[in-house]
């Protein structure tokens, strides 16, 4: 669960979340007008919905199963990173895998209802989630994202995403622009 600071923190940047928004991947009924008045601070901070509690209680357990059945080591993430050149690109990954000393991977979890369970494909992830984890190991400087679902709340399946340069180098660019076009110099969408 994001804490009143990382929710702060979100409002001056770009995070995985709002990066589907932009890339036009999001299947949920956030448009970029919403991203931009949340940013520019004229919105109130989202309520928090059943299916968002029901994914914060879930998400360490799911940590715990992902780490069991992928045979790794996860921290719950508990940390909103900011990109070491972008300072307005951030992420806030739900666990993370240590290789040695320094972060090797970020984990994502997902707890989807029955209606966007069709959209999860037995060898990957929907696009919207692979753009999430794509953003979130482009802000991080890592390589591979694990990623954890409980479809329907029964089926459980984990995925591997490799890091894609082309695509992690392509979001930077649309979303640093959108953030200097929309956010920094306010020009209307």
């Amino acid at each position: 669960m994001l804490t009143a600071e990382q929710m702060a923190l979100r409002r001056t940047g770009i995070t995985a979340t709002d990066a589907t928004v932009i890339a036009g991947v999001c299947p949920y009924k956030r448009t970029v007008a919403d991203v931009l008045a949340e940013k520019r601070g004229e919105t109130e901070p989202f309520e928090t919905t059943t299916a968002m509690r029901v994914g914060n209680v879930l998400e360490a357990p799911l940590l715990g199963l992902l780490a069991e059945d992928r045979e790794i080591v996860v921290l719950p993430g508990n940390k909103t990173y900011i990109h070491p050149y972008f300072p307005w690109a951030l992420a806030t990954p739900d666990g993370v895998v240590f290789d040695g000393k320094r972060m090797g991977s970020v984990c994502e979890i997902k707890c989807v209802g029955a209606w966007l369970s069709k959209t999860w494909k037995a060898h990957s992830p929907p696009q919207h989630v692979v753009v999430q984890v794509m953003w979130q190991m482009a802000v991080t400087c890592t390589r591979r994202a694990y990623v954890g679902a409980l479809l329907g709340g029964t089926d459980w399946r984990t995925y591997v995403v490799d890091f894609d340069e082309n695509m992690g180098a392509d979001l930077l660019s649309v979303c640093g622009e959108w953030w200097e076009r929309h956010v920094v110099k306010g020009e209307p969408l």
